[in-house]
């Protein structure tokens, strides 16, 4: 998945605590990414504001520490 507003490929970062999360800037893109991972992919989700003052307006999805990274980064690949 490439980020309409950055240009740049979305990528998986891993939390220590929290586990696998992503960064998405573009309106657009959350509403395509939250209607794939609810209606085709089932996968469970935490949707929060970041708090990077110097990211645009930015959300952070995180998948929770069951998550498997390689599948999470190979799905938003396929996007």
């Amino acid at each position: 998945m490439i980020d309409s507003v950055t240009g740049e490929r979305v990528q998986v970062h891993l939390d220590p605590e929290q586990g696998p999360f992503v960064y998405v800037v573009g309106a657009e893109d959350c509403k395509r990414l939250e209607y794939l991972l609810d209606a085709e992919y089932f996968v469970p989700y935490l949707k929060v504001k970041s708090p990077d003052l110097s990211l645009p307006v930015a959300w952070i999805y995180s998948f929770g520490s069951i998550a498997d990274p390689r599948k999470l980064q190979a799905l938003l690949d396929g996007i």
